[in-house]
C-alpha cells in the first residue's frame, strides 16, 4: 500500500452532521487536482472533494499501515482515517453503525455474519448482531439472511450466551423477524432445519432462574423474556411452528408461567399471542387444557387488567379457541377456575367490551351455565349493543342462550331483542349474522304447547315474518334458508299465527323452489313441515297455490318412494309431511282440482299406500286420496291410473277407521 492511500470508513453525510449512510471501508487517495467523476465505473460509488477522490467498495478491509486517526468533513464525504489499532477500528465501526442510515443493504452480510462468532470481541459481536436485527426486519433482506450458510447458526449460538443478555435479545429479535419471511414457504419454515433455535428461545423463557441471573437488571430479564415470547409467537403463526412448540413441554411451561408474572407486561401479551395461535389448532386444545399448570386459571387473572385492552382481547381469543367445540367447552366449564373466569367475562361484556362476546358464545352452549348467563343483570342489553359490528357473534351468543327453555321468555321480552333480530335478518352484508339470527329464532320458536306464548310474540312482532321471507330469497345462503324454513314451520304451529303468515304470499314462492333440493334432507324436512302447516291455513285460495307447488310435492314423494328404496327415519318424516300437505290442499275446493289433475301427484300418493313399513305415511296418503276422490268425484280419476279406482273403493269402505290429521 503506497503512502498516498489512506484507509477510511466512508459515510454519505445525511446533511445534519450527525446522520449518514454507511458505504463501507475505502482507500482515500490524495490528489493534486480532482479527476473527473466516472459514474459508470464498477466497484461502487464515486465521491469528489477538492482534495480527495474516493472509490468505495462496501465491506470490511484489513488495515496494514498505521495512521493517526482524524476526521474530515468535506462536501458530503465523512471519512474516518484509522490505523491498525483494533481499538481504533472498533471505535470507528461503532460510530458508523450508530448512524441513522437509510439503506442497511450497504452493510454486506458476508462480512457481518463472521463477526457473530468473535467471542473474544464482544463489542464487534454485539454490533454485528444489531446490524442483523435491522437486516432481518426488511423484507428484501430477509431471504438473503436465510440463504446465508451461517447466519442462522450464528444467531442460534448467541441465544445461549447467558453472560451477554444483549446478544440474546438481538438474536431473539432477528429470529422473530425471520419467522415472518413471506417470499418463500421453505425459507419461512427455516426453524424446521434449525430446531436448536426453538430450544434456544424456550431456554430464554427461564433465564431468570439461571446461574448468575441475579447480576442482571430486572429490565434486562424482562426484555429477554419478552423478545423470546414474541419470536415464539411468530413461529407459532405457522402450523409447523405450532406443532414444534406443542412438542416441547418446557415451551408450554415457560409460556404459561409468564402469564402469572404481572411485572412482565410485554411478556404476558406476547405469551397470550402464542397461546392463541396454538389453541386455534383443535388437536392442541385438549393437551393445553390438561396441562399441569392451569391455562384457564392463568388467563382468568389477566381478565382483570383493564389498563391493557389488547391483552384482554388476546385472553378472550384464547378462551374462545379453547372452548370452540362443545367437548372442550365442557372441559373449560369443569375447570376449578371457571366460575371466576365466567364472572369476569360477564363483567367485561357488561362493561361493553366486545372481546367477551365470542368466548361467552362458545361457553353458552353448555346447559349448566346458560340460565346463569342470561339472568345476569344487563348482560342481554350489553350484548345487543354490539349487534351492528359483531352481528354473527352476538346472534350465536343469543342463539346458544335460547337453547335453554328457561331463557326463551326472558329473551323475547328483553327490550330491543326482537328489533335486533329484524335488523339482522335484513342485513344482507352479513349473511352469517342472518343465519345465526334465524337459528336463534328457530330455537326460541320450538313447536311445543308450552311454548305457544313465545311463538305468538315472535310472529306478532312487526318485521319478523317479512325478514324471514327476505332471507329465504337469498339462494347463496342455504344454511339460512334451512333455519328460516324451520322458523316458519314453528310459527305456523300456532293456528293463531295463520292470519299473520297469510299476509305474505311470497312464503309460497320462496318455499316451493326449495323442494327441489332433495339432497339436503335437513332442509327438506323443514320445508315440508312448513308447507304441511301452511296448507292448512283457512282461506288457502288467497295464497294462490300454483300447480308448481303440487308437482314439486309429488316429485319429493317420487324421489323417496321408488320400489325397493329403504328410507331413512328423516326421509320417512319428509314423506309423511309431504302427503299431509297434499291432503290439506284437497280440502280447499279451489286447489283440489290442481291435485287431481296432476297424474304424478296421484301416482305418488298411490305408491305410498304400498309402503306397509311406514303406517303413518300410508295413513296420510290414504287420507289425501279419500279427500280427493269422494264417490261423486270418482269420475275425475285420470284414465291412465285405473288401478286407483278399486283401491279407493276399498279405502272408502274403511274411511271411519282411518286416522286423520289431528
Amino acid at each position: 500500500m503506497g503512502d498516498n492511500r489512506v484507509p477510511c470508513v466512508v459515510v454519505l453525510d445525511g446533511g445534519d452532521g450527525e446522520s449518514g449512510e454507511v458505504l463501507g471501508l475505502a482507500f482515500v487517495t490524495r490528489a493534486s487536482s480532482p479527476p473527473p467523476v466516472d459514474r459508470s465505473r464498477d466497484g461502487g460509488a464515486t465521491a469528489e472533494t477538492s482534495t480527495t477522490t474516493t472509490t468505495t467498495t462496501p465491506g470490511w478491509f484489513r488495515v496494514e499501515e498505521s495512521f493517526r486517526p482524524r476526521s474530515d468533513h468535506e462536501d458530503g464525504l465523512l471519512g474516518f482515517r484509522i490505523g491498525n489499532s483494533p481499538s481504533k477500528l472498533k471505535a470507528a465501526v461503532r460510530r458508523c453503525l450508530r448512524f441513522r442510515r437509510r439503506a442497511s443493504g450497504s452493510l454486506q452480510l458476508k462480512d457481518i455474519v463472521p463477526l457473530l462468532f468473535l467471542d473474544d470481541s464482544p463489542v464487534l459481536q454485539e454490533q454485528a448482531a444489531r446490524a442483523l436485527v435491522q437486516l432481518s426486519s426488511e423484507e428484501e433482506q430477509q431471504c438473503k439472511v436465510l440463504e446465508h450458510n451461517r447466519a442462522l447458526e450464528g444467531l442460534v449460538k448467541l441465544l445461549f450466551k447467558s453472560d451477554s443478555p444483549n446478544l440474546q435479545i438481538h438474536a431473539a429479535l432477528s429470529l422473530g423477524n425471520l419467522a415472518l419471511a413471506q417470499d418463500d414457504e421453505e425459507q419461512q419454515l427455516w426453524f424446521l432445519r434449525y430446531p436448536q433455535a426453538l430450544a434456544g428461545l424456550v431456554n430464554l423463557l427461564f433465564e431468570d432462574g439461571r446461574a448468575g441471573a441475579h447480576e442482571r437488571s430486572r429490565e434486562i430479564t424482562v426484555q429477554v423474556h419478552q423478545e423470546a415470547a414474541m419470536a415464539l409467537g411468530n413461529i407459532a403463526s405457522t402450523t409447523e411452528g405450532g406443532a414444534m412448540i406443542m412438542a416441547n413441554a418446557y415451551a408450554l411451561e415457560g409460556l404459561i408461567r409468564l402469564l402469572f408474572m404481572h411485572q412482565r407486561r410485554g411478556s404476558q401479551e406476547a405469551a397470550t399471542r402464542v397461546l392463541v395461535h396454538l389453541a386455534m389448532v383443535e388437536d392442541n386444545v385438549q393437551r393445553l387444557l390438561e396441562f399441569p399448570i392451569s391455562i384457564v386459571g392463568a388467563l382468568s387473572g389477566l381478565l382483570l387488567d383493564h389498563s391493557r385492552p389488547a391483552l384482554q382481547d388476546n385472553v378472550c381469543k384464547a378462551l374462545s379457541c379453547l372452548s370452540s367445540t362443545p367437548e372442550h367447552g365442557q372441559m373449560v366449564v369443569r375447570c376449578v377456575h371457571f366460575p371466576r373466569t365466567l364472572e369476569r367475562l360477564i363483567r367485561l361484556l357488561v362493561q361493553f367490551n366486545a372481546s367477551a362476546i365470542l368466548p361467552l358464545s362458545n361457553l353458552a352452549i353448555n346447559e349448566e351455565i346458560q340460565a346463569s348467563i342470561a339472568h345476569h343483570p344487563n348482560v342481554l342489553e350489553a350484548a345487543l349493543t354490539f349487534r351492528f359490528n359483531r352481528t354473527d357473534n352476538v346472534a350465536m351468543f343469543l342463539g346458544n342462550l335460547s337453547l335453554a327453555k328457561a331463557n326463551r321468555s326472558k329473551l323475547v321480552e328483553c327490550p330491543g331483542f326482537l328489533p335486533a333480530m329484524v335488523d339482522m335478518l335484513f342485513n344482507d352484508s352479513d349473511p352469517d349474522g342472518q343465519e345465526q339470527a334465524a337459528w336463534t329464532l328457530s330455537n326460541l320458536s320450538r313447536a311445543q304447547p308450552e311454548n305457544l306464548p313465545v311463538i305468538m310474540n315472535i310472529a306478532d312482532w312487526p318485521g319478523i315474518v317479512g325478514g324471514l321471507i327476505h332471507v329465504l330469497t337469498r339462494d347463496e345462503s342455504p344454511g339460512a334458508q334451512e333455519q328460516v324454513s324451520r322458523v316458519l314451520a314453528n310459527l305456523s304451529y300456532a293456528p293463531e299465527n295463520d292470519a299473520i303468515i297469510a299476509r305474505f304470499p311470497d312464503a309460497w314462492t320462496c318455499l316451493v323452489p326449495l323442494l327441489s333440493k332433495t339432497e339436503n334432507t335437513c332442509m327438506l324436512k323443514e320445508v315440508t313441515r312448513a308447507l304441511s302447516n301452511l296448507t292448512s291455513i283457512d282461506g288457502l285460495s288467497q295464497l294462490n297455490v300454483t300447480s308448481k307447488c303440487v308437482s314439486s310435492l309429488a316429485n319429493v314423494i317420487l324421489e323417496y318412494s321408488s320400489p325397493g328404496y329403504r328410507c331413512s327415519g328423516m326421509e320417512s318424516v319428509i314423506l309423511e309431511q309431504t302427503a299431509l300437505a297434499l291432503g290439506n290442499l284437497t280440502l280447499d275446493k279451489s286447489n283440489k282440482w290442481k291435485v287431481g289433475a296432476n297424474e304424478d301427484a296421484v301416482a305418488a300418493l298411490l305408491g305410498l299406500l304400498l309402503r306397509f313399513e311406514y303406517p303413518s305415511v300410508q295413513e296420510k296418503a290414504a287420507w289425501a286420496l279419500v279427500n280427493l276422490y269422494q264417490d261423486e268425484d270418482i269420475a275425475t280419476v285420470p284414465t291412465k291410473l285405473p288401478q286407483v279406482i278399486p283401491i279407493l273403493r276399498i279405502l272408502l269402505s274403511m274411511e271411519e277407521t282411518l286416522t286423520f290429521r289431528p
